[in-house]
């Protein structure tokens, strides 16, 4: 009685102290919150108090940003009641706050299953997948189907495989690649969403690894991972559960999130006929895709990719890219091997899929006929159809399916009893219980031989149905074929529909016949595993597939991030920015208006970096976060840096019968390297505060910058590419630039020369408003002249005389002569650089101006189409800086045989040759060290000199020149 009353006093007590802390939690007092919750659950009240009191602890401590106080709180509060959907939310808001998303994603995931019906967990849910990056996004593609492989739904690569770090990369390539240019969330948060609620289809799954294995270059696998993905669809396409399409697309656009969260574990992917349709395009693209590989690639197989890309068409006929696809595989090939694949594609068996009908091979699989009884034996029905009036284009995809789903139907004989149909039902289960939908595993077009007079009077069509052992049906078919009856054939091939798009089939030329096809190892006594029957093997094949080991790919894929990663202050994965072909990066002059500052971490976890143009930030990982400042050392000399503790040790020894002591010292060494250029020590200093990111070991280092203080306009020379000698290259354009802090003598002179520009743009303008009020009033006549003359207060010699000041109207500037010289692009790139202003009448110099096939050959050199070349302004920007030069004007017989000069764009320049009987070229590029000398690697032809402007002179040139290096 006195323990249940001192369990009463304790539960009061708690509940007393909660209600407490409530108040406080509420008003924003989260100390005096989390301190009364702690006084709670030292009362140690029930577990359904208990749980309560942490998970308000986590909340508080999240509140006040203490994120891994309040995740600690939250797996208590799990521990105490591991089913209790709350505690799991806690830890996911946590994890949020640590930047941990995918391990948030996990603890939501966790909180929806525990309560499905909760709609507030669902949004959650989905909110914090799309908070994860790319990277992550196919770290979680490959983690889910990893596990289907241990699950043993999938099967494990038995072809080619690599490595992870190869495979993640792939991974991240076919996210970013399908996420590129789309409007709101890529469409992978989704199929990580829908994969996590409602499982994932098989046939889904192998197609999405076969576009990794396709990015990481083993093509061979990815083949048989379409290959894979083919069969299974086309088993669904013979299946009978699909939804009216109207009855669906109703009930989607009605159903709300609640809606569809209820579904979320029972529906599934290719629930319609239309989606499995389009995902056997998309898996007949994947596998040419995979027989195009890349070019000059050792598997690369263009018939291969030309038959597949022809199927892919065939599933989804008004697909751009399909056909963009197939002329790209046809133009490898010959008119004679573009005929032979055509046929081929109708006339090879498909043992992949790879045929008019679809479907499985028609030889025996053990899936078509199910499982035999002893002394039973398995036949198929081999017919032939002949249409005098149709051609092989006419049998297209919708014709085939109703053609198989016709004589699948004619299958059962009419004088059948309701016994002897129900008993053959459940023997044939593929062959006669899918007979609404046509794509019947059993039926298969083997087949397609067009006229050929006077040997073949028709289009024939080779027709396989397998019939397992039950020889009624069979011998029904047969019957119907042979019976030379027109009305009973056109039924039991389609009826009408056939008929319209085939013609009238002659049934003097038709024939079929009942054949054995048994195999020899059959043993109706032997179960065979369902992985066996699933792939049609044999069990010792199976058996030795699984202990196959898949080779290498021929050519390795290249893993950028090997030796070091971008991450922030704190580790996390920050978002991998896209790759510009030539490599440029975004720079920032004002601090205010910097991005996230990313670091960048070493695989060997030894330190954290980052840098400004003026500074170095390191924070050394290896530091313990207890150690006490006074315990570490921190060496710091112009290029060097050295992060230690000094450690000591007794060692006793013995000498002339006396005792010794001596002190030896140790260093334990957590950072230290040859700085990749020199510093300034006396600027330089170091903290460490005991914890981990911002606050552990940090040392800031100013830099001497000489290289800019010599080139003021080089800003880019500031930019460590590596912080130690030793360590590997940082990828110039991996994070923008952060030029704020450059040395003040620098940053006066580019103010002062952006000041010049900012006037001359000024002066520009107003002249340019100026010119174009007065020749709008010329145009206008007489009465236009006198009505100024009135309101600007000026006499008509004053009018005369502006109209003479604005010079030689006729005079061009450089937008002008481009366009006389119908240079639409060249003229359209200055437009969206915005320099339409900067090249008008004040501009002096020379312009070279590619013409309009040069941008064309450009967009194709670095595979993006011209409209995405020609509007993107911070890279026509910088093309259009290494086309002028400055206050020269290089007309074509003042050239030299040799001479270099610089260009608007800061650090690059252009050499000019000009040989005595040839064309000029500019020479641009890298330069290349050859034999003795050196070369650059590109150069552009004058094809059109000495076009005259107003200040300046233009030339068209035959390419766009393209920097090595740049910075936008």
């Amino acid at each position: 009685m006195v323990i249940g009353g001192e369990s009463s006093l304790r539960r009061l007590k708690a509940e007393h102290l909660k209600k407490k802390a409530d108040q406080e939690l509420q008003g924003g007092n989260y100390r005096a919150a989390w301190e009364r919750y702690g006084e709670a659950i030292e009362a140690q009240p029930s577990n359904d108090i208990l749980r309560a009191l942490y998970s308000n602890c986590s909340l508080a401590y999240a509140k006040a940003l203490r994120f891994q106080d309040a995740l600690d709180y939250a797996d208590k509060a799990i521990e105490i009641s591991p089913t209790w959907a709350k505690g799991y939310w806690r830890r996911g808001a946590a994890l949020i706050g640590l930047q941990n998303i995918p391990a948030a994603v996990d603890a939501f995931l966790k909180c929806w299953e525990l309560q499905p019906q909760d709609v507030e967990s669902y949004r959650k849910l989905s909110q914090t997948i799309k908070a994860l990056k790319r990277e992550q996004l196919g770290a979680a593609i490959l983690e889910i189907l990893s596990g289907l492989e241990k699950e043993n739904k999938l099967e494990k690569a038995r072809v080619e495989a690599t490595d992870m770090a190869a495979m993640k990369e792939a991974a991240f390539r076919l996210v970013a690649e399908s996420h590129r240019g789309h409007p709101g969330p890529g469409p992978y948060y989704s199929t990580i969403l829908r994969w996590r609620t409602q499982g994932v289809d098989s046939a889904e799954a192998y197609a999405v690894r076969a576009a990794i294995y396709h990015n990481a270059k083993c093509f061979l696998q990815a083949r048989k991972e379409s290959q894979e993905a083919i069969k299974l669809l086309l088993r669904k396409l013979g299946q009978s559960s699909f939804k009216d399409d109207d009855d669906a697309s109703v009930e989607t656009e009605k159903m709300t999130l609640e809606g569809k969260m209820k579904k979320a574990k029972s529906n599934s992917m290719f629930s319609k006929k239309e989606e499995v349709l389009a995902g056997l395009a998309a898996a007949y693209s994947r596998l040419g895709d995979a027989y195009l590989a890349e070019p000059k690639h050792p598997d690369r197989d263009p018939v291969g990719a030309f038959k597949s890309f022809t199927r892919a068409t065939d599933y989804d006929p008004l697909s751009q890219e399909l056909r963009n696809k197939l002329q790209e595989a046809t133009e490898e090939l010959t008119k004679e091997q573009v005929e032979k694949a055509a046929l081929e594609i109708y006339n090879q068996p498909q043992d992949f899929g790879f045929g008019a009908g679809g479907g499985i091979s028609g030889d025996y699989n053990p899936q078509s006929v199910g499982e035999l009884r002893p002394g039973e034996r398995i036949f198929r029905v081999e017919a032939l159809l002949a249409f005098p009036e149709a051609t092989p284009g006419k049998l297209n995809s919708g014709i085939r399916e109703s053609l198989r789903k016709a004589l699948a139907t004619a299958l059962s004989p009419p004088n059948a009893t309701a016994d002897e149909s129900h008993e053959t039902k459940s023997t044939i289960t593929t062959t006669t219980t899918t007979t609404s939908t046509g794509g019947i595993s059993a039926v298969t077009l083997e087949g397609v031989f067009p006229a050929r007079p006077p040997t073949r009077l028709a289009l024939e069509i080779s027709v396989h149905i397998v019939v397992g052992p039950r020889l009624l049906y069979g011998n029904n078919l047969v019957k119907i074929l042979q019976s030379k009856n027109l009305e009973k054939i056109q039924s039991a091939i389609g009826g009408k529909d056939v008929v319209a798009a085939l013609g009238v089939p002659n049934v003097d030329l038709c024939r079929a016949e009942l054949v054995d096809i048994t195999p020899t190892y059959i043993d109706a006594t032997t179960t065979t595993s369902e992985a066996t029957i699933n792939s049609g093997q044999s069990s010792l094949e199976y058996q030795e597939n699984q202990l196959a080991i898949p080779s290498k790919p021929k050519l390795d894929l290249e893993v950028p991030y090997k030796m070091y990663r971008l991450v922030t202050s704190n580790g996390t994965a920050v978002e991998r920015t896209d790759k510009h072909p030539f490599a440029m990066s975004r720079v920032y002059y004002n601090a205010s208006e910097k991005p996230e500052e990313v670091w960048v971490e070493l695989a060997d976890g030894s330190c954290r970096w980052r840098q400004t143009a003026g500074e170095i930030r390191i924070i050394a990982l290896k530091v313990p976060s207890d150690l006490a400042p006074r315990q570490l050392k921190v060496d710091i000399s112009p290029y060097h840096v050295k992060i230690y503790r000094v450690k000591e040790s007794k060692n006793a020894k013995k000498t002339q019968g006396k005792q010794k002591n001596d002190v030896e010292q140790e260093e334990e060494i957590y950072l230290q390297g040859r700085l990749h250029r020199g510093i300034i020590p006396e600027d330089c200093f170091w903290t460490h505060c005991g914890g981990e990111g911002d606050d552990g070991c940090c040392i800031t280092l100013r830099k001497m910058n000489l290289e800019v203080l010599q080139k003021h306009w080089a800003h880019s020379e500031s930019w460590w590419i590596r912080l130690f000698q030793d360590h590997q290259d940082i990828a110039w354009d991996d994070y923008e630039k952060d030029y704020s802090d450059l040395p003040e003598e620098v940053l006066e002179k580019c103010r002062t020369t952006e000041a010049i520009k900012d006037v001359e743009r000024a002066v520009e303008g107003n002249e340019r408003h100026r010119r174009e009020t007065v020749l709008c009033i010329c145009r206008r006549g007489p009465e236009a002249v006198r009505a100024a003359m009135g309101y600007f207060g000026l006499q008509l010699p004053a009018i005369l005389i502006l109209i003479s000041t604005l010079g030689s109207c006729n005079a061009l500037t450089i937008p002008e002569a481009a366009e006389s010289a119908n240079l639409t692009k060249f003229l359209e790139a200055i437009k969206t650089a915005g320099y339409d202003h900067r090249l008008g009448k004040f501009f002096r110099g020379t312009v070279f101006a590619p013409t309009d096939h040069a941008f064309s050959n450009l967009a194709l050199s670095m595979n993006v189409t011209e409209e995405s070349l020609l509007t993107s302004r911070p890279l026509m920007r910088h093309i259009l800086s290494y086309h002028m030069i400055n206050y020269h004007l290089l007309w074509r017989k003042s050239l030299k045989p040799m001479q270099t000069y610089d260009t608007d764009l800061h650090g690059a320049s252009l050499t000019i040759y000009k040989s005595r009987y040839g064309p000029v070229r500019i020479l641009y590029g890298e330069l290349l060290l050859v034999g003795n000398g050196f070369q650059y690697d590109a150069f552009a032809s004058i094809v059109q000199p000495n076009i005259k402007t107003e200040k300046s002179v233009m030339h068209v040139i035959d390419r766009v020149l393209t920097p090595p290096r740049g910075e936008i």
